[in-house]
């Protein structure tokens, strides 16, 4: 009994247990923290974009907990974390340069959510192409003219 009892206290078992444990509820009180803030500080915006608002940097949120729960665990291990970061910042920088056209039409995209630009349903005209917005996502818009023509323009 005593040999299983040291082997669960030992930092590489309990440490991830640990660090897992902190991140959910750390998560869920950020979770609420950030559905109160964006509800207080948006009186004036409809709630489907209050809702969009809240899944985007809930999603983020979730992403960068994840990764830090695992350098943490790595560390734990015994893996020398900072050459990992540094293996990830050069291949982020490489990416980054490789995919430059998608990541700014992702954050024109998030832009235009945020700032409600417009919405689907709405007319709008872009590089003289008029109609009604059929599809807004974070990469592009679709347009469908009163022809019937559908156009998809990248959000950049």
């Amino acid at each position: 009994m005593e040999k299983i009892i040291d082997f669960i206290l030992k930092k590489e078992v309990i440490g991830p247990v640990v660090v897992l444990l902190v991140s959910m509820i750390g998560y869920k009180i950020i979770k609420k923290i950030l559905r109160k803030f964006i509800d207080l500080q948006s009186k004036k915006i409809d709630q489907k974009r209050r809702n969009t608002i809240f899944y985007l940097f809930k999603s983020i949120i979730k992403i960068l907990i994840f990764a830090l729960d695992i350098l943490i665990i790595l560390e734990i291990y015994g893996f020398d974390t900072k050459a990992i970061i540094t293996s990830l910042s050069v291949i982020g920088v490489v990416v980054g340069l490789a995919f430059q056209d998608l990541i700014k039409a992702f954050i024109a995209g998030i832009t235009i959510v945020l700032e409600g630009q417009y919405r689907v349903g709405d007319v709008i005209e872009i590089g003289g192409f008029k109609g009604e917005v059929i599809y807004l996502g974070l990469k592009s818009t679709k347009i469908k003219a009163a022809t019937g023509e559908i156009k998809i323009i990248s959000n950049h």
